[in-house]
């Protein structure tokens, strides 16, 4: 209905309503149909019209604003539904980005325990390989004529302990010239590691006599890098006393228990 249609129907109301309303008063008080239907009219014509035109425009505006609000509501609904289409659509996209960073994040762990074990792997194998070398030149005599005192003393009792034997190292002032004291079982030896670049001469093999006696051991060794010379030999025969090149240690069947 347009608002020019809305007008004249509302004044048509107006002016039948007063009408009426007037044409009962006229009846309740005077009584006399031609006068009341008289009145009426009058009543009518200026009552309608004074009442349509104080109520004309407030009356048509709350009905175009209802109107309108008919007419806004089905686009409200549709703006609705569309906002929530976006909340869940973005709902869901966030959820998937979640997702694939999990995985990803999954993806780099495990990739970097993967390289993390490769890495130990290689690292393993290349501490294998070294070892590998280092037992296979501690089983050459040149390396050992290669050590210092310190190293060979440390070197021979690392070797003697994989043999079997308990080692304690002394080296120390006060010692005697010992350089390792062995045990086996009740069997205590006192060891002497000369790493001299000529053959050990008598003077040491009589040091170590001495030490013996004063220490009151039953069993000497001296372990030299050079051998010994004949007067050495000579002076030890006899006496428990052991003269050890290094190639009899590493080639010979020396060891506390068998070594597997």
């Amino acid at each position: 209905m347009s608002t020019p249609q809305m007008h004249a129907g509302l004044r048509a109301a107006f002016l039948a309503l007063t009408a009426a309303f007037s044409v009962a008063v006229c009846a309740v008080e005077h009584g006399s149909v031609g006068l009341c239907l008289f009145v009426g009219l009058l009543g009518g014509l200026f009552g309608g019209e004074l009442i349509a035109a104080k109520l004309e425009k407030p009356v048509c505006k709350s009905i175009e604003r209802r109107r309108q609000r008919a007419e806004v509501y089905p686009n409200f609904l549709r703006w609705r539904s569309a906002v929530e289409a976006y909340e869940a659509f973005h709902r869901a996209v966030i959820a998937e980005e979640q997702r694939v960073l999990e995985e990803k994040r999954r993806s780099e762990e495990e990739e970097e325990r993967r390289r993390d074990e490769e890495r130990r792997e290689r690292e393993e194998a290349k501490r294998r390989q070294v070892e590998k070398r280092e037992e296979a030149k501690r089983r050459q005599v040149e390396w050992w004529k290669t050590l210092d005192g310190w190293k060979f003393e440390k070197e021979m009792a690392a070797l003697l302990q994989r043999r079997g034997y308990g080692v304690r190292k002394t080296g120390k002032p006060g010692d005697s010239g010992v350089d390792l004291v062995l045990v086996c079982g009740s069997q205590k030896i006192i060891v002497q590691c000369k790493a001299h670049g000529a053959p050990v001469g008598p003077g040491a093999i009589r040091d170590l006599y001495g030490t013996m006696l004063d220490q009151q051991v039953h069993e000497s060794w001296l372990i030299s890098t050079n051998g010994f010379t004949k007067g050495a030999y000579a002076f030890s025969k006899g006496k428990p006393i052991t003269l050890l090149t290094i190639e009899q240690v590493l080639f010979g069947k020396l060891g506390c228990r068998e070594v597997p």
